[in-house]
């Protein structure tokens, strides 16, 4: 199923709500993981680090853990300060909310 044939099914079904969510944080991990440094400064990506806290999944945890801890060359970070701030307290809502 792709994430707009799960939108429209959707409608009136509780249960394809959770497919939804699932999808949706599989296609957001997925675009933040390969997603070029060059881009990583677009105003968006903040937004959607943060939405990756309303997703919980093992996939946005991944992604969440990579963007708050990554480095290249073993000592300068791959992301930028401001989204690696964003992720740590994304998963801190995330394990807050989880228990």
């Amino acid at each position: 199923c792709t994430f707009i044939q799960l939108y429209l099914a959707s409608f009136g079904t509780p249960n394809k709500t959770t497919q939804m969510q699932n999808l949706a944080a599989k296609l957001i991990s997925e675009g933040l993981t390969n997603l070029p440094e060059t881009e990583r400064d677009q105003p968006w990506v903040k937004n959607t680090i943060t939405s990756c806290a309303l997703l919980p999944s093992t996939d946005t945890l991944s992604v969440l853990e990579a963007i708050s801890q990554e480095k290249k060359l073993l000592i300068i970070h791959s992301w930028s300060a401001e989204c690696r701030k964003e992720a740590a307290e994304a998963l801190k809502r995330i394990k807050k909310r989880e228990g």
